[in-house]
């Protein structure tokens, strides 16, 4: 069996979901269809989810939404009359939608898209609508109801032989929507792999797979065609985001092959992501991400003491801070952190630290961090110095260089103004030197 996920941008229209329909029917093994909501048919669109999260705020704040309800239902009526669905799904939408009040939650309103697109292509595919809320369980503290949505999933299969499911949301024990964060129809696809005992997970987006680098800053950008779990999850991190990062430790835990491939081209390799990837070259992708500061603590001799470095995650801790990267010397210790976590605290970690450590804190803000990941670094010692050797001859500065302990990613961080050029010039002088 094969678990087949629809990204937005294949199901933005009529036409799109032709393909979509060709490639389904093509597979008798493609019995389970996950799907987004309808994404952008053209640059300058609105996706429905953006659409979807303005109305609730209208709604919410007793803002008149009849142009945004009829930006949307227009989206879906479209699509169901050039497909000939005569389905009428607009009347219900519209139904559904007046029938909210102020206090209606953002799953609630949200989770439409997917819903009731996920309605339009099961009729158009002629399989059988199941909901999400019908077999994706979560408690209460937001985790997966692994054995109650495994038999919910099997037994709809059983029941139904190929089926839809809207991608984005489950359900809690008191039967109130969980949203996934953006992107999250990955997930729900990666979820019922696992539960449907799937032999791959297909993910269908509009690329022919991963890139080695980001295509806007490197002209010659290649595809990667294996990789790693972890290398993936490790770009995925970083800022590559062509699957969403949680969808992966799903599928590697029950080692699970996910396929990226192309709805527009559908006969194009794609991108395999397996547990032991074959990567013909030491470096399999680059990656970078901006909105980083670092906290760095100078005091003499602390390395000799004692539960320094405890007591200096215990203030983050007191904040909620999640610690992102921690390089350490002699005499400092730099914690460094996705801003958007510290931007109302910032200063106020400071204070505590130097008050409480007897410590000298230097702030350091935009900072970019570059990802270079690849399995077969742990064997190589050859990137690191080449790496760090090509930064040095573009005089672009580097504020810090960490490496993981399982030798899979090296970090190196560059003011955030630098960083576009810094993955560019990194790529482009492996490249060269045949290193990715």
């Amino acid at each position: 069996m094969i678990v087949t996920k629809f990204g937005g941008s294949s199901l933005a229209c009529a036409e799109q979901l032709e393909k979509v329909k060709n490639i389904v029917l093509s597979n008798p093994e493609r019995c389970v269809v996950v799907v987004s909501a309808p994404g952008k048919r053209k640059s300058d669109d609105i996706k429905i989810t953006d659409l979807l999260y303005t109305l609730r705020s209208h709604i919410k704040y007793g803002v008149p939404d009849n142009d945004i309800l009829d930006m949307i239902l227009s989206r879906y009526q479209e699509i169901e009359e050039e497909l000939h669905l005569d389905m009428n799904i607009v009347s219900e939408m519209r139904d559904f939608f007046n029938s909210l009040d102020k206090d209606c939650s953002s799953g609630e309103v949200v989770s439409r898209g997917e819903y009731y697109c996920a309605k339009l292509v099961a009729r158009y595919l002629g399989f059988t609508f199941v909901d999400a809320t019908d077999i994706l369980f979560f408690t209460f503290d937001g985790d997966i109801d692994y054995e109650k949505s495994r038999k919910a999933t099997k037994a709809a299969i059983e029941k139904y032989g190929r089926i839809v499911v809207p991608g984005f949301y489950g359900v809690y024990p008191n039967n109130d929507i969980h949203l996934f964060s953006r992107g999250g129809s990955d997930i729900t696809g990666a979820y019922m792999s696992v539960f449907a005992d799937a032999r791959v997970y297909e993910n269908w987006t509009d690329v022919s797979g991963i890139y080695a680098v980001d295509p806007r800053l490197a002209k010659d950008a290649k595809i990667i065609r294996s990789i790693s779990y972890d290398e993936l999850r490790e770009l995925s991190c970083m800022g590559a985001n062509v699957l969403h990062e949680d969808s992966v430790k799903p599928c590697q835990d029950a080692d699970i092959p996910i396929h990226i491939l192309n709805t527009n081209e559908p006969n194009d390799e794609g991108t395999f992501i397996t547990s032991n990837a074959t990567c013909l070259t030491p470096i399999t992708g680059i990656a970078g991400k901006k909105g980083f500061v670092s906290f760095t603590l100078h005091k003499r001799r602390m390395s000799k003491e004692i539960g320094f470095v405890y007591r200096a995650l215990e203030i983050f801790t007191k904040y909620n801070v999640n610690i992102e990267h921690l390089p350490t010397g002699m005499n400092t210790v730099a914690f460094i952190i996705e801003e958007d976590n510290v931007r109302s605290t910032m200063h106020k970690i400071v204070a505590d630290l130097e008050s409480e450590l007897d410590c000298e804190v230097e702030l350091e803000r935009d900072i970019g961090m570059l990802a270079i990941v690849g399995e077969d670094m742990r064997e190589n010692i050859i990137p690191v110095s080449s790496v760090l050797e090509i930064l040095k001859e573009n005089q672009i500065n580097i504020n810090c260089v960490v490496k993981a302990p399982d030798e899979v990613t090296m970090l190196v961080g560059v003011s955030e103004n630098q960083l576009s050029l810094a993955i560019s010039v990194v790529y482009s002088g492996l490249r060269k030197q045949g290193l990715i």
